[in-house]
């Protein structure tokens, strides 16, 4: 029954009093009629207890949250993050409109001063709501609210609309999907296009609703598992007829991992002992053969020596790129292995004439670049091939002391030169220097030491110092100091300094530029006070000068006392 929001009606009142002689019910009935009609309130408070106790229908959203007649109900939350499911429920035309005869949108101010000034009072006298259920029936009826309830009213409804729109071309769209697999052939479609419409569909399923879902998901059925394994069939055939040489063999082998995965992919795979697989294992093995001579007759043509080594590289290098983008068919990973096997026995019988290959050398970029145009990174453990790394450290040794000494380095072997001494490590444990921080110049004639002497001893210096900053580095990454008090306080200052700019430290400073500027025989101890000039790659600061044990002036001049020990060999005292 829907009951005015305006003053009391005259015409209820008299009908009520024209049927006063009515039964019992209709006598009740009567009875509240005539209290409406003499306090419209009664049948506002009514009209708004019925409403806020609406029960929502089963399986809408938040229904199980709708309370009992009489039972406590959460207040309803308004506010910038929108309405809830319950509130959206009492809000909405079908359920407002029902009880007052108009939407919630169309309240006018009077409405709610009806309520505030005449509802409310008789409603909380009458004591028929519960706290919650009062609160929420205050909430909404609120003029200051309103504005903010039907702009959230009306962005759910502008949600709603927009999901109905997009609901709507999803089915569309799968409808076409689903038409286009119904009458699609092998002749008219593709297995790229069976693909597209597989990713195309999963994008559109979670919105298109459970019955278009299902109608899709039938027409892919009903399509796909006679006519994907008759265009698997058709790509593997149409390979077969053009694989002419063998140099179709890597296209054969991945289209047999394509034709896997996509089969896979659209849930419908061909059976191993299927036709046109068995035609394409076929032709793999005949091409596999063919192409498997024509190798084996390229490293039986490999020469002798260098040229040979060289020439294996390259070989190795191109059967990489041309074989091993997917599976290596058998008969060509045989090829492989003798190869393999081949070139062992030729490094093992070719230790010195690599070396010599390194001594050819004038430049950094020629050492360095000669061990990977002569060897292969998989034969870096072979002896031979270590004995090469060796000489190549040496050969950039020498070309880098040449370098800094302003003279040129020639083709050809160097003479010898003796090891150096290891370098103290941090916790008083010596590391072995690397072959490239070994050499240092033999000075075996009478007299001061040579430029050469004075330029490895200082090299030696800078090594020293960066196998124990990399020692003392590792140590303080592992979080100790060996119970060394020295190396504790200098963990300290690495750890400051960002680990020494990240371990940067631990590499060897290199001298670009040196020369001897004199000796003269010692006054007061035994050799000589020796002074040269020096430029390096890094600037040479206090720590530096602690850790390697001696002062370069801001000029670039450094000086130390040059003395023979009992093997002859010239050693550097500094800091003196």
């Amino acid at each position: 029954m829907k009951l005015p929001l305006l003053a009391p009606s005259l015409q209820a009142l008299a009908a009520a009093l024209a049927i006063a002689a009515a039964p019992a019910q209709a006598q009740i009935n009567l009875g509240n009629m005539l209290r409406n009609a003499l306090n419209p309130a009664n049948a506002q408070c009514r009209s708004l207890l019925e409403w806020v106790r609406t029960p929502q229908p089963p399986g809408t959203a938040d229904a199980a949250a709708a309370p009992a007649p009489g039972r406590r109900m959460p207040a309803a939350p308004i506010g910038g993050a929108g309405l809830d499911a319950r509130t959206s429920f009492l809000l909405s035309d079908e359920v407002f409109a029902k009880r007052f005869g108009k939407t919630y949108e169309q309240l006018t101010l009077q409405d709610f001063r009806t309520f505030q000034q005449q509802t409310a009072r008789f409603c909380m006298q009458n004591g028929e709501f519960t706290p919650a259920e009062w609160q929420t029936v205050q909430s909404l009826w609120n003029e200051q609210q309103q504005a903010r309830i039907v702009q959230a009213l009306q962005a759910r409804r502008q949600q709603q609309e927009a999901a109905q729109r997009e609901a709507a071309s999803a089915r569309a769209e799968l409808d076409q999907l689903a038409a286009e697999l119904g009458q699609g052939t092998a002749q008219t479609l593709t297995l790229a296009r069976l693909q597209a419409i597989r990713e195309r569909s999963r994008a559109l399923l979670p919105r298109a609703g459970a019955d278009a879902q299902q109608a899709f998901e039938a027409a892919w059925q009903r399509s796909t598992p006679a006519l994907v394994p008759e265009l698997l069939r058709q790509r593997a055939q149409e390979a077969v007829a053009q694989a002419h040489g063998p140099e179709q063999l890597p296209q054969l082998l991945r289209l047999r991992e394509s034709l896997a995965q996509q089969g896979a992919g659209l849930g419908v795979s061909l059976p191993a002992d299927d036709p046109a697989l068995q035609a394409l294992e076929r032709r793999e093995r005949e091409l596999a053969v063919a192409a498997a001579a024509a190798e084996r007759r390229q490293i039986d043509g490999l020469p002798d020596g260098l040229p040979g080594l060289e020439a294996g590289v390259q070989w190795q290098q191109r059967f990489q790129s041309t074989w091993s983008g997917g599976r290596l068919a058998p008969e060509l990973a045989a090829v492989q292995e003798d190869f393999r096997k081949r070139r062992e026995g030729v490094l093992q019988r070719s230790g010195a004439i690599l070396v010599r290959a390194v001594q050819q050398a004038t430049t950094i970029s020629e050492a360095q670049g000669s061990v990977g145009r002569y060897t292969l990174p998989s034969e870096a453990s072979l002896a031979s091939v270590q004995g090469m790394r060796n000489a190549v450290d040496e050969r950039i040794r020498l070309i880098e002391r040449n370098d800094a000494l302003g003279r040129p380095t020639a083709a050809g072997a160097a003479q010898s030169v003796a090891a150096a001494p290891a370098a103290p490590a941090a916790g008083g444990n010596p590391v072995r220097p690397t072959a490239a921080a070994a050499p240092v110049a033999a000075s075996t004639g009478p007299g001061e030491p040579s430029e050469e002497a004075m330029y490895d001893l200082v090299r030696q210096k800078f090594e020293n110092a960066a196998a124990r900053v990399k020692g003392l580095y590792d140590q303080c990454q592992g979080g100790g100091s060996g119970g060394n008090a020295i190396n504790a306080m200098m963990c300290l200052g690495i750890n400051l300094q960002n680990g020494v700019t990240g371990g940067a430290a631990a590499q060897p400073t290199r001298i670009v530029k040196f020369a001897k500027i004199g000796c003269e025989k010692s006054p007061a101890h035994p050799g000589y006070n020796c002074e040269y000039e020096i430029q390096t790659d890094n600037p040479m600061n206090n720590q530096f000068a602690k850790m390697t044990g001696f002062q370069v002036d801001q000029a670039g001049f450094g000086q130390g006392r040059f003395v023979r020990n009992r093997e002859g060999r010239w050693l550097m005292i500094t800091g003196e």
